[in-house]
């Protein structure tokens, strides 16, 4: 278990280790409380703002819950797609809440970085920053099979 931890939060693993610490606190958290930031402050601050949002309020369970549409990103025809909506609309961030996304591939780019640096013992060299970076791709595509069932169900 010593040696698990090592690698873990070895300097080529320590960051995405965090970040999954991180994304588990913020699951568990939202869970408990279900993110219903409610902030009621009395401050007079006088902005002129142009927003497009509906009532001019936003609260931060609705920014938690955001979820691509793929109507939203292909909303024009006439002009080409960029290459960021591509990526998302291919790799399921599009028609799944974010977060759900995001932390399916964090985590999945997290075991394959572990695995892999475990396996090569090459988590305390510079090779192995060759490897976090070279596992980027895999764990989009891996991001990708996980996630495609999940579609159906929050369409829903």
């Amino acid at each position: 278990m010593e040696q698990i931890i090592h690698i873990a939060f070895s300097p080529i693993n320590r960051v995405l280790s965090i970040l999954v610490i991180i994304l588990i606190v913020y699951w568990l958290f939202t869970m408990v409380s279900g993110v219903d930031f409610d902030f009621d402050a009395d401050v007079d601050i006088d902005i002129d703002v142009d927003s497009n949002l509906e009532g001019g309020n936003i609260d931060f369970s609705d920014v938690a819950n955001t979820k691509l549409n793929k109507e939203d990103v292909v909303r024009d025809r006439r002009k080409k797609l960029k290459w960021w909506q591509i990526v998302f609309i291919y790799f399921n961030f599009v028609g799944l809440p974010f977060m759900f996304t995001f932390t399916c591939w964090i985590f999945i780019w997290w075991l394959c970085t572990v695995i892999v640096t475990s396996i090569t013992y090459s988590f305390n060299n510079s090779f192995s920053y060759i490897l976090f970076l070279a596992g980027i791709l895999p764990s989009l595509i891996l991001t990708k099979l996980f996630t495609t069932p999940f579609k159906g169900f929050f369409k829903n």
